[in-house]
């Protein structure tokens, strides 16, 4: 099967010229009354990871949402915006990311994920059922909108990884206690994949994130937007703009395994400028993961710690918020004297923590 994917050159957040340039990456794919009709409910899912202005490359940036809105609205549908942040209210995280101010200015509703609902997935090779935000239920369709960042676990997170927003909040944890291994937790990524289908991915890559993503890292000017209705062939094109081998990938290597999605480049029909004009030769990527499973039974644990990065507090930035001790899955951290402490002997190295952290205060080394 050939997935078509769209990739055009942007490097502005110019409302006007943002517009035309989302507007023709859609068109690519056959305009957008190909995927939402006149009257329906339209659920904008955005990354809304943490609360960080614009120019930190964390989340989605307004503009972009903006854009996609006036997309939906000139369909005739109508516009919702919704995600689950792992730790702060939605209300909070789109307050500070500039989200909330363009909503209230396009009168378009922010949809809170609390409560959840069972949905049952019967191809799944890890999971086969997800408990996810019930919300989603309300809508006739989703646009997933994710940022084009690198991740310490997964390498990249894009189009797949961004549906993950789905479950709702600390719940997010219990994933991660369940599949540590770097792959695994791309497997069970790729198990929710199976079972939430956006209608159309649109990704704000104009300005990305390189280094220790998908928080800490550095925003990193790109230029490009990529839009596909597959999730796995989104990924595969926006790991190659980001100058790594796709196959390396472990969420395009589940995807393999589970063959769901353009996995391949001979399954991608790309349409748009040619991807050498795009790929950012020195984007700073990740290494590819060790397995942490296989470490951990053959190796044991003191090599462990010296060959799969661990996160580390710095005592001068920790502000002893506690924020780290709530989304910790494993409950491995503790506040001692206004400072984070983190036994190791159980830490599961998800990177949660790391994640969430506002104030910069943990690093990931292998020392």
């Amino acid at each position: 099967m050939q997935y078509n994917v769209s990739v055009v050159k942007c490097s502005t957040y110019n409302y006007s010229k943002l517009l035309t340039k989302i507007e023709c990456a859609i068109t690519l794919l056959g305009g957008i009354k190909r995927f939402i009709k006149k009257g329906e409910k339209i659920l904008l899912k955005p990354n809304l990871l943490s609360p960080k202005s614009p120019e930190k490359a964390c989340t989605t940036h307004p503009e972009f949402l903006r854009a996609i809105i006036t997309v939906v609205k000139e369909a005739g549908a109508y516009p919702y915006v919704g995600d689950s942040p792992a730790i702060h209210s939605i209300e909070k995280v789109a307050s500070v990311s500039g989200i909330k101010k363009i909503c209230e200015q396009e009168n378009v509703p922010i949809i809170s994920f609390k409560n959840f609902i069972e949905i049952k997935n019967k191809d799944g090779k890890l999971v086969k059922s997800f408990k996810i935000a019930k919300a989603i239920t309300e809508f006739d369709k989703i646009i997933n909108i994710p940022k084009l960042k690198n991740h310490s676990l997964t390498m990249i997170t894009v189009a797949v990884k961004n549906l993950f927003g789905l479950i709702p909040g600390i719940r997010k944890g219990q994933y991660h206690l369940r599949f540590q291994d770097p792959y695994r937790f791309s497997q069970m990524l790729i198990d929710l994949n199976m079972i939430i289908k956006p209608v159309i991915t649109i990704v704000d890559g104009i300005v990305g994130m390189e280094g220790d993503g998908p928080a800490a890292g550095a925003p990193k000017r790109i230029g490009v937007i990529v839009a596909g209705t597959d999730t796995v062939s989104v990924d595969y094109i926006c790991a190659l703009i980001m100058n790594y081998n796709p196959d390396e990938i472990p969420i395009i290597k589940a995807a393999r395994e589970a063959n769901m999605g353009g996995f391949s480049a001979k399954m991608i029909n790309l349409r748009g400028v040619k991807l050498e004009e795009v790929v950012s030769k020195n984007f700073k990527t990740l290494n590819p993961p060790a397995s942490k499973g296989f470490i951990s039974q053959i190796i044991g644990s003191i090599s462990r710690n010296l060959i799969i990065k661990k996160p580390l507090i710095n005592k001068q930035k920790c502000v002893g918020c506690a924020e780290c001790v709530k989304v910790c899955p494993s409950h491995t951290i503790t506040i001692k004297e206004k400072k984070a402490n983190i036994n190791y002997k159980n830490c599961i190295r998800c990177y949660c923590c790391f994640e969430i952290c506002r104030f910069g205060a943990i690093k990931l080394t292998r020392f």
